[in-house]
């Protein structure tokens, strides 16, 4: 229940060129780009989803890192022992650990980037048994289900001081210890499934992306993904708008390895084919 005033819409209206209606739209709100050098490079992702290690890694870094016009190296997904548990590196997959990954891009010359969801903890990560309380809560008080990805997963609730403590002390690893010059950070809509002490969702949104750029500092770099766009414009200084895809065509639409039954992937998959040019 809002407790003050709120403006509902909050409308911007104006006619002329694309491109210099949306700069009058942006000025508007006071938005400037924060990056003017576009990212080109390489995502673990595609190729591998979760299935990385070190070996794999290191090989597709030899790989690109002549090719020209590349500038980055992000490893995704695959690397953690949970969603969650970030700073739990699989020892299996990654014996020598993220600092290694982090100075062999370097070595090439490029920004090496990370993936994580800071905002997310998959139902049987450690941090979710270990702090239930710093997850955002049902009307219960039991901690709240907001996605169906690793077999469910929870959100971290960015007011609770512990849980805000840990999602910094995240990052200052990642950026400083481990010494990634990038991050893509996924599910961010997480934190804001539901209104949170007296704000929107919207509001909290908009303290979750703030949050995000204080953690990740001015030197260095933000893409936000599965994001709310509008909070992130001028916090995030990339941003991936579209879902996942595949590599080909095929007549069925693939599946990625962590789709719950029952989700749009799987229903798309056993049910619906490509149409002749569709």
């Amino acid at each position: 229940m809002l407790t003050e005033d709120y403006p509902v819409l909050d409308l911007y209206m104006q006619q002329g060129h694309y491109d210099a209606v949306f700069d009058g739209y942006f000025a508007a709100l006071g938005v400037h780009p924060r990056q003017t050098e576009k990212l080109r490079g390489y995502t673990s992702w595609y190729n591998y989803y979760s299935n990385i290690n070190h070996n794999i890694i290191m090989h597709d870094l030899r790989a690109i890192a002549p090719c020209a016009g590349v500038n980055t190296f992000q490893v995704d997904d695959g690397y953690q022992t949970a969603v969650g548990d970030w700073l739990s590196v699989d020892s299996k997959k990654f014996p020598f650990g993220m600092r290694r990954v982090a100075d062999a891009v370097h070595q090439r010359g490029l920004k090496a980037g990370l993936w994580l969801a800071p905002f997310a903890v998959q139902k049987n990560a450690y941090l979710a048994k270990k702090h239930p309380g710093w997850l955002v809560a049902d009307k219960k008080g039991s901690p709240l289900m907001v996605g169906a990805n690793w077999g469910g997963f929870y959100a971290l609730d960015i007011y609770h001081k512990e849980a805000r403590a840990y999602i910094k002390q995240v990052f200052q690893t990642v950026l400083h210890t481990w010494g990634f010059d990038m991050v893509k950070l996924d599910f961010l809509y997480a934190a804001s499934v539901k209104p949170l002490y007296g704000k929107t969702r919207g509001q909290v949104a908009y303290d979750a992306m703030e949050l995000l750029r204080e953690c990740v500092g001015e030197d260095k770099l933000l893409l936000a993904c599965g994001a709310p766009m509008l909070p992130s414009f001028g916090v995030a200084d990339y941003m991936r708008i579209g879902a996942d895809m595949a590599l080909s065509w095929p007549p069925f639409c693939p599946a990625p390895p962590n789709a719950p039954g029952g989700c749009v992937y799987t229903q798309c998959g056993a049910q619906q084919r490509v149409s002749p040019g569709g």
